[in-house]
């Protein structure tokens, strides 16, 4: 498919949005209390929300077309096999560097959870605080691309992906908050698995993701100037993310429980169409600097939590002094730059050249057809 460079750009701006998030809360800690939470909490959820409504949207974009031409059988083989190639190289390493030994000391007594980590499925099992937590996300991604190839033929079945997203987005606001609810009081939520981590969760952000792709395909070919309801629709989305995000409007409610989950998707999901869709946006998002945030996320998201980990005990004060904050700011900075070099060096050596490698291993060699000697 035609490649669509604003959404690079929007998966830089989401990368970035965990990644700053995260280094204010390792960088302006004085005395066990953060002074930026909970701006950053809620900056965090906001790029994790952006990352899998994207997901949705570029997977369905790129990968339906082709598993509906060659079957679900070679079509979801070779998604899968494009898949692997994206992430476990990376993530593998990441797994090995950060791991005191393999198994981890954390996985005794837990059964065999070292192959959930092996295999990328540690969130589905709640398993993904036995070792590197922020890989979690990979997990529930991956969950996401069986769950894909599943639910193709019910997408394929959608002939008004408008109002089937509108419906996703309202039903789930309103009655995802009534099920999580009663889930964390049956089953309870220490470690915030079920609001959070789960993948039974974050299936909600995927599908607006996929309906989303599904939309934009419907009407790609129709005008392109931004009309009055697209205007009044991104003002109505800013409005939203700058409410939550700053003010947490719906704090005292039961609607709360979104908060880490949902509720930035109801802004995302359309946000994508009109973006994608506008040449005047797309440019916004395809500068050079967004370009290259979204060229190396992957490498930023992975590679930041080793770093900020290994920064974690350098300026480090127990009162929040004009010296302390000077010193919280050159921390900060510290992190986001060194994160930058080392991902796009991991871009690099590890990402590209590792993906082109399984890729060819992995491909199904296809035979020429042989030619019609009667018509020939």
């Amino acid at each position: 498919m035609k490649p669509l460079n604003a959404l690079t750009g929007l998966r830089g701006i989401a990368s970035y949005s965990v990644l700053v998030a995260h280094t204010f809360t390792y960088s302006f800690l004085y005395g066990g209390v953060n002074l930026m939470q909970p701006f950053a909490e809620r900056l965090a959820y906001f790029g994790m929300s952006l990352f899998f409504v994207l997901s949705g949207f570029v997977i369905h974009y790129n990968y339906a077309k082709l598993i509906n031409s060659k079957g679900y059988v070679l079509g979801g083989y070779q998604f899968m096999v494009a898949r692997i190639a994206r992430l476990y190289p990376l993530y593998a390493l990441i797994l090995i560097c950060t791991l005191d030994g393999i198994p981890s000391r954390n996985f005794h007594n837990t059964g065999h959870a070292e192959y959930t980590f092996m295999l990328m499925t540690q969130s589905w099992f709640n398993l993904q605080d036995l070792t590197f937590r922020p890989a979690w996300s990979i997990s529930t991604e991956w969950f996401f691309y069986f769950a894909f190839i599943f639910m193709l033929p019910i997408f394929n079945l959608v002939k008004k992906p408008i109002i089937h997203l509108i419906l996703l987005l309202t039903l789930t606001f309103i009655f995802l908050p009534n099920l999580l609810h009663w889930e964390v009081k049956t089953f309870g939520d220490a470690n915030v698995w079920i609001t959070y981590f789960s993948p039974y969760t974050r299936i909600f952000d995927f599908v607006a993701g996929v309906l989303s792709s599904m939309v934009y395909l419907s009407v790609k070919d129709s005008q392109r100037d931004i009309n009055l309801y697209e205007k009044i629709g991104l003002i109505v989305i800013g409005c939203w993310v700058f409410s939550i995000m700053y003010f947490d409007v719906l704090s005292n409610t039961k609607y709360s429980i979104l908060l880490s989950n949902f509720v930035y998707t109801p802004a995302i999901a359309p946000l994508l169409i009109i973006v994608c869709r506008h040449n005047v946006l797309d440019k916004l998002l395809c500068n050079r600097i967004t370009m290259f945030m979204g060229e190396i996320s992957y490498s930023v998201y992975l590679l930041g939590f080793t770093i900020m980990n290994g920064l974690r005990g350098t300026y480090v004060s127990t009162a929040p002094t004009l010296m302390a904050h000077i010193n919280s700011v050159i921390k900060m900075g510290a992190i986001i730059t060194l994160t930058t070099v080392f991902a796009y060096g991991g871009y690099n050596l590890i990402e590209k050249p590792a993906r082109r490698f399984l890729r060819r291993v992995l491909s199904v060699k296809q035979e020429q057809p042989l030619l019609d000697t009667a018509k020939v």
